[in-house]
């Protein structure tokens, strides 16, 4: 009797100072392929807009993921939306 031994699943923790770019498909050599999810050095003061496919008229595009500026705070909301009544920080 031959007993099958299951793989332990991986977990992801986060880790300090860094973000979790999750795994998406993307467009490479004429062919959809996956792009395995990986951890990016945090950059203070940024936020991190994931890669994204956004139909133009009639077709899809893949818009790279990339870092704004935006979150002098630290607080995960971009300066740009950031309201008085909604942003404890502020007084």
């Amino acid at each position: 009797m031959c007993a099958s031994r299951r793989r332990p699943a991986r977990r992801w923790f986060p880790r300090r100072g860094h973000v979790w770019v999750a795994g998406h498909w993307g467009w490479e050599n004429c062919r959809h392929q996956w792009i395995k999810g990986s951890w990016l050095r945090e950059r203070r003061g940024y936020q991190y807009n994931p890669p994204l496919w956004v139909e133009r008229d009639g077709r899809w595009h893949m818009e790279c993921g990339t870092w704004r500026r935006g979150d002098r705070e630290g607080d995960g909301v971009p300066k740009r939306e950031d309201y008085r009544p909604n942003d404890p920080r502020r007084s």
